[in-house]
């Protein structure tokens, strides 16, 4: 077939992503963090206008979709042990992310599912992120995190029942180790 061209209107939007931190060291070896910020992502173009089908799934683009915007607050500890050799770093961290891009089902069928992609309301996360790390020889150190996150879903008009359901695809708990060449 023929290309057609879509003429869609012209966009533009303004964000700011402020951030405000503090560290305040207690001591040598003791300090305290904690920061207040502002985020915002924009839609991909593939989300604004790419249609896709992947087996019996259509997936159809939106070009009125808003841009995702988070506020967020984090407060933690750091401290160094064993003569600069054993880092340890706790941080307790919320966020609310309104208008998040979401695939949303419009219709289902043995042969076909029809999604959109459309801002679906909020979501809120929280929980603590536990770092670990320690020299082992000169140049190589081991690295350990842990991470408890409780992501709900905290508005969605499109499906009202998902309202204070866990958020998909976000793990409860994650664990991660590294070890690094210098």
């Amino acid at each position: 077939g023929e290309p057609t061209a879509t003429a869609y209107p012209t966009r533009s939007d303004l964000a700011l992503s402020p951030r405000l931190s503090v560290l305040r060291s207690l001591s040598e070896r003791f300090a305290i963090t904690g920061s207040v910020y502002r985020a915002f992502r924009a839609p991909t173009l593939n989300e604004l206008y790419r249609t896709f089908r992947v087996g019996n799934v259509s997936t159809f683009n939106n070009p009125s979709l808003a841009a995702e915007r988070l506020t967020g607050a984090e407060a933690g500890m750091k401290t160094t042990l064993l003569d600069q050799r054993l880092h340890l770093r706790g941080t307790y961290f919320w966020s609310d992310l309104i208008d998040p891009i979401s695939n949303v089902t419009l219709s289902s069928t043995p042969t076909l599912i029809t999604r959109q992609r459309q801002n679906a309301g909020a979501l809120e996360s929280k929980g603590v992120q536990l770092t670990g790390s320690t020299v082992i020889r000169r140049a190589w150190t081991l690295r350990g995190d842990y991470q408890f996150a409780d992501s709900t879903i905290t508005q969605f008009d499109p499906n009202p029942v998902l309202v204070g359901k866990r958020v998909p695809q976000v793990p409860k708990h994650s664990v991660a180790t590294s070890l690094l060449f210098q």
